[in-house]
């Protein structure tokens, strides 16, 4: 029996990152809980992207730090846009969970 992933090379996103990639071979993971990934891809293009972020916003000298979901977003979007159409891309945001019972709400 074969598998879908069988060629497929696995690349992990981690806390403040993005990664960007038009490989078809390439398949991104990561692992949240209370953090947020967003995925972004181009079926058309083939262009796909994915973050992981902690929190959505910071103060304004921290404002370029992918950690945070204002900066981490935008850094997704700019690398899937070369070559990627806002007309046929789609997303999908994953995480947000409330870890703990004392934890305000952080995520989605």
């Amino acid at each position: 029996m074969s598998s879908v992933f069988t060629n497929t090379s696995s690349i992990t996103v981690l806390q403040g990152e993005y990664r960007v990639t038009k490989d078809p071979s390439v398949m991104f993971t990561t692992v949240l809980g209370s953090c947020i990934s967003a995925c972004l891809y181009d079926a058309e293009s083939g262009i796909g992207g994915m973050n992981h972020f902690l929190l959505p916003s910071t103060s304004a000298q921290d404002s370029k730090n992918a950690r945070y979901g204002v900066h981490a977003m935008e850094l997704l979007i700019n690398g899937c846009s070369k070559g990627c159409h806002a007309k046929h891309a789609a997303g999908q945001d994953f995480g947000g969970a409330k870890m703990s019972a004392n934890l305000s709400d952080i995520g989605l």
